[in-house]
């Protein structure tokens, strides 16, 4: 099953990240953590989409043992984590994007209807990479869905 291995913080909690899995967009798992009272709110630092989000996440928990704080919390820098991930994934993640601020996402633009779990579907542009991500499923479509989304609206 495909889906979702990110790196999660909170500038109230300086120095520890999350590293966690998720069949949903990573986007939507920050922000259900944003209502668990932290006076901040959650970022995505980064994200892969891969084959067996589960096992590469715990597999990237093994890596980081020694900076564990606490279920899926670590006291380490998000380089460490992503590091951790890539080398647990190999070369097979589908996508990634590791979002810091001199690269973060220049558009997003709501397209059209996503054809697998109809939530709105987005077109994401990071940098030169340009890609379509349902914000309900998660599932990342390539930019040739676009003209066939459009005919929903």
């Amino acid at each position: 099953m495909k889906g979702w291995v990110y790196v999660i913080s909170n500038k109230a909690m300086e120095g520890i990240i999350k590293v966690g899995h998720s069949t949903k967009d990573p986007e939507l798992r920050a922000q259900e953590l944003n209502h668990t009272g932290s006076p901040h709110p959650y970022t995505v630092e980064y994200e892969m989409l891969i084959e067996e989000p589960y096992r590469v996440e715990q597999a990237a928990h093994k890596v980081l043992s020694e900076f564990h704080e606490g279920k899926e919390w670590f006291r380490c820098t998000p380089e460490q984590a992503v590091s951790a991930i890539r080398q647990v994934a190999g070369n097979k993640q589908i996508l990634e994007n590791f979002t810091r601020p001199e690269q973060s996402i220049q558009k997003q633009e709501r397209i059209g209807i996503c054809p697998q779990c109809t939530g709105d579907l987005v077109r994401k542009e990071i940098g030169t990479m340009h890609y379509l991500r349902c914000k309900g499923c998660g599932q990342v479509f390539p930019t040739s869905l676009e003209r066939q989304s459009k005919k929903v609206f």
